[in-house]
Order: C-alpha cells, then sequence, then structure tokens
C-alpha cells in the first residue's frame, strides 16, 4: 500500500475537494505501509516526515522532491542536514530544466495570449 502526503488535492466545479483523513482508513493490519511524502524543502514538509516517521516506526518512507534548478544554495543545504537527521535519502525528480526553460519549451506564454509574459 501506498498512502500519498502533503500533495494538493484538484479543485472540482470550483469547489475545493475535501480534506482527506491522513490517518490510517481502516484498522486492520495490512503490514506495513509505504509512505511518500512531498517534499518541498520547507519546514512543513520537515515536521511531515518527522510526525510520519515518529508516528509510523515499521513503515518505509520517501521522501520526494520535485527539483526546479532555480532554489536557493541553503535549501539543499537543509535538505541534506534533514535528510541525514530523519534517517531517510530523499528522492529527486526532475527533468533537467528551470520553469523558465519549461514555459518557453511548452510555449507557455503563448497560451496567455500574450507576448508581454518575459520568458528568458
Amino acid at each position: 500500500m501506498v498512502a500519498l502526503l502533503g500533495v494538493a488535492e484538484p479543485l472540482r466545479s470550483g469547489r475545493p475537494v475535501p480534506p482527506h483523513n491522513l490517518s490510517a482508513p481502516s484498522t486492520k493490519d495490512d503490514g506495513p505501509m509505504h509512505r511518500v511524502i512531498q517534499w518541498s524543502g520547507g519546514i512543513g514538509s520537515w515536521a511531515t516526515a518527522e510526525l510520519v516517521v515518529r508516528q509510523h516506526p515499521d513503515d518505509e518512507v520517501t521522501l520526494l522532491f520535485a527539483g526546479v534548478l532555480i532554489e536557493d544554495s541553503d535549501l539543499y543545504r537543509f535538505n541534506a542536514d534533514a535528510s541525514e537527521r530523519l534517517g531517510i535519502p530523499i528522492t529527486r525528480v526532475c527533468d533537467g530544466r528551470t520553469p523558465f526553460e519549461l514555459f518557453r519549451d511548452s510555449r507557455f506564454s503563448e497560451m496567455l495570449g500574450s507576448r508581454r509574459v518575459p520568458v528568458p
């Protein structure tokens, strides 16, 4: 089983989706779970990871970080320190482009209907 924590819920018909209960949905013991935490490199994702590790010590935990290649260097220092303290490596996903390169490659500025949007 996989539990996703820290993932934003989509909007449907302009109304927010009710939040999921992040506690275990059933009382039966299915064994350890693999918990995936969306890791932003901020204090909120660190606190979530700390809580999950403390409350579910037998479960496997993945810290999933979406790298955008333009973060401040201190974020990466914090990631390394937090990973060491939690004892969990951070899994980084990145396709090698910055958001600006992605906008340019996907013609994001044309989707906005204006060429006045600066895209380096």
